[in-house]
């Protein structure tokens, strides 16, 4: 089967600007290889790189393209939204179909906070 490349966008800041814990996205990556030892290949931390929200780091995964793996690079989406206090976390997903955007949002966000 194909694989796919995962990048899963991790803020370097709360929505306010200020800085989260520098370990964040090494957190992120071993939550993802733990998760599932076997389905990613390869998993590393670039970054941080400007995105809309402010910098982030990026967790770059390397799996078997399939829906096991979209929904567990997606479940990482939502940990990171809901550690970071965003009110969603992107994905893009590069396989043989092309790339994919994914904007996970984080339900469980603070009700009063309306980017």
């Amino acid at each position: 089967m194909a694989e796919a490349k995962y990048h899963v966008h991790v803020p370097a800041v709360d929505p306010s600007g200020y800085p989260l814990h520098p370990e964040l996205p090494n957190a992120a990556q071993q939550w993802l290889n733990g998760v599932q030892p076997r389905l990613f290949k390869s998993t590393w931390v670039e970054g941080p790189h400007q995105h809309r929200y402010g910098p982030a780091h990026h967790v770059v995964a390397i799996a078997e393209d399939s829906p096991e793996s979209d929904s567990y690079v997606k479940q990482l989406a939502t940990h990171v939204g809901e550690l970071s206090g965003h009110p969603a976390v992107d994905v893009h997903k590069h396989s043989k179909d092309g790339i994919q955007v994914w904007t996970v949002p984080n339900h469980g966000r603070n009700v009063g906070y309306d980017p």
